[in-house]
């Protein structure tokens, strides 16, 4: 494993949420924490009219932020999507 690489941490916690063992989970963070990484933020691009805009998880100072979500909400449920809830 590569112990620099936080998508490692971040996965196994996840696949240990998933399976709902707790204990697990936040070793797994801890452990992240102890080594010294830190998870790299997502980050998303999206074209509205002719310009590109980016933005970050928990990104709440883009000033398209609301339409961005809007317009991505009525894709999603145009093409059928419904969110997995279950394991959060």
């Amino acid at each position: 494993m590569e112990l620099s690489n936080s998508g490692n941490y971040v996965i196994s916690s996840k696949i240990y949420a998933n399976m709902k063992r707790w204990d697990d989970c936040a070793k797994m963070r801890v452990l992240m924490r102890q080594c010294g990484v830190s998870k790299t933020p997502g980050c998303s691009w999206i074209a509205i009219g002719a310009r590109v805009h980016e933005f970050h998880v928990g990104d709440s100072l883009h000033h398209h932020l609301v339409i961005i979500y809007q317009l991505l909400n009525e894709e999603m449920k145009r093409e059928g999507y419904v969110p997995k809830t279950d394991c959060i």
